[in-house]
């Protein structure tokens, strides 16, 4: 943040300056705005280290949705880099003594919100749900996959 501060600063400042000297030369004063803009662009570019120093390769996650049929918008997910979320949120708050209230509104996915407590040793205790509706969804979606398992136990059961 303080370096876009100190950008946003300099860049002011070199604007004032193109100003008051190229106030006779309208064309070379955009030229000099318009230089001065890219380099700030430039310059605020986030600079992120992702995950195992990769980025994702959106030629071979484009030849997969194709493959796949996969209908797009999709989400994917990294779920080693998942994990590893997880696993440091919940070994931070463990070490405070705390727990933790998942926000379902950032997951949105039943599947990742139940892995997510299962790798949280108990750490992720309860939902903060966006609304009712969203509350009872995955209520529904619980004692849905309770009932599956329920019958695959009976299934196992009687072979």
């Amino acid at each position: 943040k303080n370096m876009s501060v100190v950008s946003l600063g300099i860049m002011e400042q070199t604007m004032k300056q193109l100003r008051k000297s190229m106030q006779s030369n309208r064309s070379l004063f955009l030229f000099g705005a318009l230089l001065v803009i890219i380099i700030g662009m430039k310059s605020r570019k986030r600079n992120r280290k992702r995950h195992n120093g990769k980025a994702w390769n959106y030629k071979l996650l484009n030849k997969m949705v194709k493959e796949n049929n996969i209908s797009v918008p999709a989400m994917f997910i990294d779920l080693d880099c998942f994990d590893q979320n997880v696993k440091t949120l919940a070994s931070l708050a463990k070490k405070h003594n705390k727990t933790l209230r998942m926000a379902t509104k950032s997951i949105r996915c039943p599947y990742l919100i139940k892995h997510a407590m299962k790798i949280s040793n108990g750490t992720l205790k309860g939902f903060m749900c966006f609304s009712v509706q969203e509350a009872n969804a995955l209520v529904e979606y619980a004692i849905n996959e309770e009932k599956k398992q329920d019958n695959d136990n009976d299934n196992d059961t009687f072979s």
